[in-house]
C-alpha cells in the first residue's frame, strides 16, 4: 500500500506543472530530440536488507509530438548484481518538464534469481543531463519495488539522443 501512495504522489506531482515549457535565455522554447538510447551505471541499495550491489538500466525514449511533446514512452530493463541478482522489463512513462531534466515511472516484470520466480515490479526514476556533443550525461536516482524487494539506486546516465 506505501507503493500505491508512492505512485500516487508522484504523478500528482507531474499533473500540478503540465505547462513548465523548457525555454533558452531569449525566451524560444528549444527543440528537444524525440529518441534517445541511453542507460544507467550505478550503486543500488536494497532497502530491506540493507546491502549495496552494482547494476545498470537501459532504456529506449521516444517523447510523442505536438501538444504532449514533454512526454513519451521508454521500454527499459534493468540488471542487478550481487547477492539477490535480478533482472527487469519495464515500460515507463517519461516526462521531461523542463530541459535536461526528466521524470519516468512505470510497470515491470522482474526475474529475482535468488527466489527464482517472476513477479510484477515498478519503477520510477529522475535524472539531469548536460549535453557534450553527441551525448549528454548526468546524474540518475532510481526506486525500484516488487513484491519481497525495494531499492534505490544512484548512478550516471549516458545517453545518444537522436
Amino acid at each position: 500500500m506505501k507503493n500505491f501512495y508512492l505512485i500516487i504522489s508522484f504523478i500528482s506531482l507531474i499533473l500540478i506543472f503540465p505547462d513548465l515549457r523548457s525555454q533558452d535565455e531569449s525566451g524560444h522554447e528549444r527543440h528537444e530530440h524525440k529518441n534517445e538510447i541511453g542507460g544507467a551505471l550505478g550503486m543500488f541499495f536494497d532497502l530491506k536488507e540493507q546491502h549495496t550491489a552494482s547494476g545498470f538500466h537501459l532504456h529506449y525514449y521516444r517523447m510523442f509530438s505536438g501538444k504532449l511533446d514533454h512526454f513519451g514512452i521508454a521500454p527499459s530493463m534493468e540488471f542487478l548484481f550481487g547477492e539477490h541478482r535480478h533482472y527487469t522489463l519495464a515500460l515507463m512513462l517519461a516526462y521531461r518538464p523542463v530541459h535536461g531534466w526528466w521524470i519516468g515511472a512505470g510497470p515491470g516484470i522482474s526475474y529475482v534469481e535468488h527466489h527464482d520466480e517472476v513477479v510484477a515490479s515498478g519503477h520510477i526514476e529522475t535524472g539531469y543531463e548536460f549535453d557534450a556533443g553527441q551525448v549528454h550525461f548526468g546524474p540518475v536516482l532510481e526506486y525500484s519495488f516488487a513484491r519481497e524487494d525495494q531499492h534505490l539506486m544512484l548512478g550516471l546516465h549516458l545517453g545518444v539522443p537522436f
